[in-house]
């Protein structure tokens, strides 16, 4: 907890909660902080050429492939505290356990501070954990930017890194034994049920879409309503069929536009130019297709109804990922070891382990988030949960690393 607080104290956003995005200053201030307690328990720490910060443990065989660790730190606009640092500083306490006790481990420990996995700046989530399994080329850097035109290259160079060797941030799968995360549920399962610990079982597949209206700008006093071109009505129009195309579409399938942006944006001005996004989701990727394919015929009629031009376009996309049935029976045998109430459960929200889990034997452990919130200066979860989620992340941990306890 004195971790998290200090992580806390950077990035603090004057509107409320925690605005760190990556390749910021404020986010290099954290990894900075991140990695000199690395360090100071022992451990080498570096970035690689994806931005991502590694810290690793030796262990007793230099040959032995990595239990690897982690999570991010980079958080959305205004967001919580625990959301992604938790896994960092869960690991973080493993690895400070196994160096401070001494407890032997074949397998080396690396822990992993991904960067960009929530895509609030540049709106490529996962970027750190997709390089790491070779899906970022140098090309995707200089395509993506900031709402300031920034580019993720530019971002990279504030760093100090050199965007055109992304590529060798590309880690071979024998590289690694397994990948464990622990995260907040971010949702309401397991405060609902009043269990401590979710082993997750698979993570929802999801569609990013961003479309773009365009009407004409009036004066909105001069202007009759029979006279104007708003593209915001037809916006609207759009959000209320996504949501019906939502609950149409399957039981587990949502639809969230998150981010609406109105030009000019001035009170007295009708809306020339709305751009929106869909963010669509489901545990079964044929039903986010469908659900995409649906949206996308939603606006070109809503276009053509409302006689306004438009563009939509998809911006990234991440599969559905089923995760290790012999890892979670692991973290299960782990977690029955403190006691605490647990489920298995899936994941509607996105992690750096969907990513993972396309190289390595991959599953995660969840802790409750109190009322489900998350993204949000509310979000809460028990300093209790969180020790004893990390006790169950030791015991899998030194299972899987060879320490024989």
């Amino acid at each position: 907890m004195h971790r998290l607080n200090q992580l806390a104290e950077i990035g603090r956003d004057p509107n409320g909660g925690w605005t760190r995005y990556s390749f910021t200053e404020e986010y290099r201030d954290a990894c900075s902080l991140v990695k000199t307690w690395m360090e100071e328990i022992g451990m080498t720490a570096s970035f690689d050429a994806a931005g991502n910060l590694i810290g690793r443990l030796e262990g007793s065989d230099p040959k032995a492939p990595a239990v690897a660790l982690g999570s991010h730190i980079d958080t959305v606009q205004n967001g919580g505290m625990y959301d992604g640092c938790f896994g960092v500083l869960g690991a973080l306490e493993v690895a400070q356990t196994i160096a401070e006790h001494r407890i032997p481990h074949a397998h080396p420990l690396e822990i992993f501070v991904f960067a960009e996995e929530e895509g609030s700046r540049f709106g490529a989530g996962l970027l750190g954990s997709k390089a790491v399994i070779g899906k970022i080329d140098r090309n995707f850097l200089y395509q993506h930017k900031d709402a300031e035109g920034n580019s993720i290259a530019e971002g990279f160079r504030a760093m100090g890194f050199n965007p055109d060797r992304i590529e060798e941030a590309r880690r071979p799968a024998d590289h690694f034994k397994c990948y464990l995360e622990m995260h907040i549920e971010q949702g309401n399962v397991l405060d609902t049920h009043k269990e401590r610990i979710g082993i997750v079982e698979g993570i929802s597949g999801y569609i990013w879409l961003e479309a773009t209206i365009h009407g004409k700008a009036d004066h909105a006093g001069a202007t009759p309503m029979e006279l104007r071109s708003d593209a915001l009505i037809p916006a609207a129009v759009l959000i209320q069929k996504a949501e019906r195309i939502a609950k149409e579409t399957g039981p587990a399938t949502v639809i969230t536009v998150g981010r609406l942006r109105i030009r000019p944006g001035n009170i007295n001005v009708v809306p020339g130019t709305v751009t929106l996004t869909f963010d669509i989701r489901d545990l079964c990727m044929e039903q986010v297709e469908q659900a995409a394919e649906a949206v996308k015929r939603a606006f070109r009629e809503v276009c053509a109804e409302r006689k306004v031009t438009g563009e939509i376009r998809e911006t990234i996309r991440s599969e559905a990922s089923p995760l290790s049935a012999s890892l979670a029976d692991c973290l299960e045998r782990a977690a029955k070891k403190t006691g605490a109430p647990c489920r298995r459960m899936v994941s509607g929200a996105a992690h750096d382990a969907q990513m993972m889990a396309r190289i390595t034997d991959t599953a995660m452990l969840f802790v409750p988030s109190k009322d489900g919130i998350s993204h949000s200066p509310k979000e809460w979860t028990d300093p209790e949960d969180l020790a004893v989620c990390t006790q169950a992340l030791l015991y899998a941990v030194t299972e899987l690393s060879g320490s024989g306890t």
